[in-house]
């Protein structure tokens, strides 16, 4: 291969990408407030506990989506 040819991928892949990105934000934000604001409203320890861990799902996916080592280390 041609090494401008897998530059030309690369561009093309960093476009899907950051369009993924998007969508994968969006999830991620409103797992973390309808989880938490949910989890307020109960009064099942049980149920608090399992919105509770919903919304942190979504704090592990916008380390994830930073794609940075401090977004994984955290």
């Amino acid at each position: 291969m041609n090494p401008n040819e897998i530059g030309d991928k690369a561009k093309h892949n960093s476009i899907f990408v950051r369009v993924g990105i998007s969508l994968y934000q969006i999830l991620a934000i409103s797992s973390m407030i309808l989880g938490n604001s949910v989890a307020i409203t109960q009064t099942s320890m049980k149920r608090m506990l399992a919105y509770s861990s919903i919304s942190q799902i979504g704090y592990l996916m916008i380390g994830i989506i930073a794609g940075d080592h401090n977004g994984y280390a955290n």
